[in-house]
């Protein structure tokens, strides 16, 4: 996948899953281990609300929505890509 508007382009693998996003993101150096991880877990807990929501306890939901700092820091590291990047 490249992304357009970006020169140099950024080639990326198609991803299959919501979570091979942040793993693609990973592998090219876009976001950290720590950051990309974390996103993959909300990835995966995005398919169990989808999927299986009646298997989601409440405690789940509450625990997840603690921790919703993580958009910061995964936001954060893409700006901080770009501009390390000369795209921005």
């Amino acid at each position: 996948m490249r992304v357009w508007g970006i020169y140099p382009p950024i080639i990326l693998k198609r991803p299959d899953s919501y979570k091979d996003i942040f793993k693609n993101l990973k592998e090219n150096h876009i976001l950290s281990e720590e950051v990309a991880k974390k996103m993959m877990e909300l990835a995966s807990f995005r398919n169990r609300l989808v999927h299986l929501y009646w298997e989601v306890t409440k405690e789940e939901v509450l625990e997840k929505a603690e921790d919703l700092k993580i958009f910061e820091d995964y936001i954060n590291e893409v700006i901080n890509y770009l501009k390390k990047s000369q795209f921005i």
